[in-house]
């Protein structure tokens, strides 16, 4: 398991790189809001969660997912996400997850079993690549980078990692 001691916050993940990975990443989470609906879910969550991310600035799907992520934890207290670079942790994220893609989201109970997983993209994208052709996953993983799939992404984190008990 890990030791959240070695984890790192939001704002070391922002200065963890480049200023234009930095301000490109503090640009999305200006313009990516949750829900109200999602806002709402979120502020009743009473227990403690912990979410065990591995992510790395410069990547683009990374980038996408932390707005949310960042969100999630200044709405509730109770919500705290733990930073992980994926360099050395890899092997940790095959045994949970089969792969050591990123962003990989964790969420374990107290028995330390794994309960909820995010990895890479949204399940439905995750689908859609797979019989895609090579332009039409060009395509789909762009539209992700753009935003297009941001409610679907909202989606699957709130349902796969915080209503998930």
């Amino acid at each position: 398991m890990l030791n959240l001691n070695d984890a790192i916050s939001f704002n070391d993940f922002l200065n963890s790189s480049t200023n234009e990975y930095k301000e490109d990443q503090l640009r999305l989470c200006e313009d990516i809001q949750l829900s109200k609906s999602t806002k709402r879910k979120v502020l009743e969550v009473e227990t403690k969660i912990d979410l065990i991310v591995f992510s790395e600035i410069y990547c683009p799907d990374c980038r996408i997912v932390m707005p949310f992520l960042q969100q999630l934890e200044e709405i509730n207290n109770n919500i705290i996400i733990y930073i992980f670079p994926r360099k050395s942790y890899e092997e940790l994220m095959k045994e949970y997850t089969a792969t050591a893609k990123i962003p990989t989201i964790l969420r374990f109970n107290s028995n330390n079993n794994s309960i909820g997983e995010f990895v890479e993209f949204p399940e439905k994208i995750k689908e859609e690549i797979r019989w895609a052709t090579e332009g039409e996953k060009k395509d789909l993983i762009n539209r992700y980078r753009r935003g297009e799939y941001n409610q679907l992404i909202e989606k699957e984190i709130l349902e796969r990692l915080i209503m998930n008990r």
